[in-house]
């Protein structure tokens, strides 16, 4: 229930800031401000038109003025200690509560009449309490001046937007008057916190997100990456369960599913960090080390800048790039310590990754670095990490990240012609914007991406496309009139392609009718894109991807034999076998099924790990097939070697 409010004058005690204003201004020019505007804006402006400050307010219990007035004479006396306190009230006052009311029982005599002295009612405001806490911390200036000297003024200090005229000017306000400089050097903003429509959070309105239970089922890592990670500190900060959700997904189950996997497969392979940084050579090693130490360069300015969103979404990225790239194409080099590399440089990646996001993540980021390291020692005790310039490697970077989207065209192409992921195909047509390459590393890549034998580089989709014209009837009628028909006849057997080129050129073309030439504009005809036969192309932007889809006899034996190994693998999971299980494996097929197999025999055998492999024509085990492959069916009978 919302009440009237009454404004009473009374007699007030102030502060005469308003003859400070042009220090106060001064030292506002010092302090960094997050966001910079708030500087000549709401905090500028209040400075600007400073009034005086009143300080006294009534109240039962609170800090008291430290005015002693004589009943006798009206005299005042101000204390500034409870040791000068003591000696005029002739009384030891080292156990006294330093509040009202147990202060207003002391008394002194009045140092002009002799009479009696008592405290004045007012109690102090309580912002110039908190205007007083960098000395008042520490018990300065009576003791403790080193410590006190060491940490003044603040490195940063945070609260939200409206402590403007609040905290942020009691700090500035006290600290000037007294020091004449500021307790701070720079101040982060925060704005409100809201609820998922954007309105202010209220127990009235019932939208208020109770922070208990969020900790209690999302945990307090993932409350604080969603609040780093959804935007800036001084932007409104819309909470809500799904939003948490969301961005815990995106971020930290990723990052949990890569140490996983690190944990896993050097379990499995007995690896242990040599404490040495290892020495990339494979490209995909080189891009990634690049990567991390770039993220750390960028996560250490962003926050030396007080700027945590741009640090947020650096870790965002290097962990996808980490998650959907590194891991995903160098999985096989994790397999029996075949590359002890790529442990090296993943180990490294993940520990780093620990370090930049021990402030974003606290607990997450222990418990990782402690199980990193081999360790009891926190995260929180460590050095903050430093970006190695030999690691940097923009070219290979921006080489990378074109590979990740020219892959990311070529999967769409292959779900439009309805091509599935393990067969494999003789070719990608890859289309780039002036200046742009692929060297043979990251083409290569980008090749066993996308399951094609080769990658060639157009600079034109010319060739790639086939073109139709259609004549437009409402504008060519009225012209050509009883010719119409062999018009529409003439542009539907024209090359398509010559005449887009010609209208790209010269806004029109040539078109011969019973030896008469006719000259068609280009708002006269439409030319539409059809794909070439054989080819299925995604197009973004400047950049293209056609898959040459022409399959011969061995490579539909090599996708059948992929395919294989796919229900294979998905078997054993449902079968309960650990990853590194030895197997044995039957194949009950026929045709193209058992052709392939045979032909891949070893292949099979070792993505599965069957140490013992038979390929068997003449029957089938009783039952339903286990799958049906190019809708040949296949019955598979394993068990632990």
């Amino acid at each position: 229930m919302q009440h009237p409010l009454i404004y009473w004058a009374k007699p007030t005690w102030f502060a005469r800031t308003s003859s400070r204003k042009d220090a106060l201004l001064r030292e506002n020019e010092t302090i960094g401000w997050h966001p910079e505007h708030i500087k000549h804006g709401r905090f500028g402006d209040w400075l600007a038109n400073n009034v005086d400050w009143a300080l006294s307010r009534d109240r039962y219990w609170g800090t008291p003025m430290p005015v002693w007035r004589c009943h006798d004479c009206g005299a005042d006396a101000c204390f500034g200690s409870v040791a000068d306190l003591a000696s005029q009230a002739g009384r030891d006052l080292s156990d006294l509560d330093l509040h009202r009311p147990y202060v207003d029982d002391i008394t002194v005599p009045c140092a002009e009449c002799g009479g009696t002295s008592y405290r004045i009612e007012p109690v102090l405001d309580a912002w110039f309490d908190s205007g007083s806490m960098p000395a008042a911390q520490f018990h300065y200036p009576f003791e403790n001046r080193e410590l006190f000297e060491r940490s003044f003024p603040a490195d940063f200090i945070c609260e939200a937007i409206d402590q403007t005229r609040g905290w942020f000017y009691s700090l500035l306000a006290v600290n000037t008057l007294v020091f004449d400089r500021t307790p701070y050097k720079n101040v982060v903003c925060l704005a409100l916190v809201v609820d998922k429509d954007g309105q202010k959070m209220s127990k009235t309105k019932g939208n208020v997100v109770d922070p208990w239970s969020v900790l209690d089922t999302r945990g307090a890592d993932a409350l604080r990456w969603n609040v780093f990670s959804a935007g800036s500190p001084w932007t409104p900060k819309r909470v809500f369960v799904e939003s948490i959700d969301e961005t815990t997904r995106r971020f930290l189950i990723t990052l949990w599913n890569t140490y996983a996997f690190f944990v896993t497969y050097a379990g499995i392979d007995g690896w242990e960090p040599s404490g040495t940084p290892p020495q990339a050579e494979h490209v995909l090693d080189r891009w990634v080390r690049s990567r991390l130490h770039g993220t750390v360069q960028t996560v250490t300015d962003a926050l030396e800048s007080f700027d945590a969103l741009t640090g947020a979404h650096a870790l965002e990225e290097l962990v996808d790039d980490l998650s959907n790239w590194y891991v995903r194409r160098s999985r096989p080099r994790f397999w029996k310590s075949s590359d002890p590399t790529a442990h090296a440089v993943l180990h490294e990646c993940l520990t780093t990754t620990a370090l930049m996001l021990a402030p974003y993540c606290p607990f997450v980021a222990d418990d990782m670095y402690r199980n990193l390291m081999g360790t009891e020692d926190s995260v929180h005790f460590q050095d903050w990490p430093t970006a190695d310039p030999g690691a940097l490697d923009p070219d290979l970077d921006a080489g990378m990240d074109l590979a990740r989207r020219v892959t990311s065209l070529g999967r769409a192409a292959r779900v439009d012609a309805g091509v599935r992921t393990r067969q494999p195909l003789p070719r990608a047509l890859v289309l780039l914007t002036g200046g742009e390459s692929l060297d043979d590393e990251v083409a290569a890549e980008i090749a066993s991406e996308l399951n094609v034998k080769r990658i060639e580089v157009v600079d034109s989709l010319e060739g790639l496309l086939d073109y139709s014209v259609i004549p437009n009837f409402r504008a060519l009628g009225p012209r050509l009139g009883a010719r119409m028909p062999q018009v529409k006849d003439a542009l539907a057997s024209a090359d398509g392609a010559a005449v887009r080129r010609a209208l790209a050129e010269h806004g029109s073309f040539v078109v011969t009718i019973e030896g008469e030439d006719l000259t068609i504009d280009a708002e006269e005809v439409e030319v539409r894109v059809q794909h070439h036969e054989g080819l299925a192309l995604a197009q973004e932007g400047p950049h293209a991807v056609a898959l040459d889809l022409a399959l011969d006899d061995d490579l539909r034996s090599e996708g059948i034999a992929r395919e294989l190994i796919r229900i294979v693998n998905d078997l054993r999971k449902a079968t309960g076998l650990e990853i590194a299980d030895r197997i044995s494996l039957v194949v009950h097929a026929t045709g193209r099924v058992a052709t392939a197999a045979t032909a891949h025999i070893d292949a099979v055998s070792a993505e599965v790990l069957a140490v013992d492999t038979r390929v068997v024509e003449d029957s089938v085990p009783a039952g339903p097939a286990t799958a049906t492959i190019d809708g040949e069916p296949v019955w598979l009978v394993l068990g632990k070697a």
